[in-house]
């Protein structure tokens, strides 16, 4: 019999993928050098996922468990892909593909997470959060790609 996965675990799961999703916004703020005013909004999202970050982290704390620190394996190797990538792609079309392609993997991965149902109200308020977060980046990178 699987076990249903618990708050902390869901907490966790998602917090591996706003991990992944920091780097993104890392990597792609160090993609665009040179382009002052993206660099810096790149990395104004990049603080306000670290802040969402430590939100989980502490809610995880709070449930009794050990908040997760590091990113997945999914998120090492899209970096690596988006590394690659820009080296036949123009810095700023391959940074936005990367964030845009990010926010949707989060998003997706959230809202496969908001189909459990014994979630309690503070990892749904939390996870409400990271979806507004999520669905945010990609229409700030879809807005950009498309002004290119």
């Amino acid at each position: 019999m699987t076990q249903r996965p618990t708050d902390i675990d869901v907490l966790n799961h998602v917090t591996r993928t706003l991990i992944d999703s920091l780097k993104g916004y890392e990597l792609a703020s160090d993609m665009v050098e040179g382009h002052e005013a993206l660099q810096n909004s790149l990395r104004a999202r990049a603080a306000d996922r670290k802040s969402l970050i430590g939100r989980f982290q502490d809610e995880v704390r709070r449930q009794g468990g050990e908040p997760e620190t590091s990113s997945g394996l999914l998120g090492r190797v899209h970096r690596t892909y988006v590394k690659i990538a820009s080296l036949f792609d123009d810095d700023v079309h391959a940074a936005l593909s990367a964030v845009d392609d990010g926010e949707i993997f989060l998003l997706d991965d959230i809202e496969d997470r908001m189909k459990l149902d014994h979630l309690s109200a503070e990892t749904r308020n939390l996870l409400n959060l990271a979806m507004d977060s999520a669905i945010d980046g990609d229409a700030f990178a879809g807005r950009l790609s498309m002004a290119c």
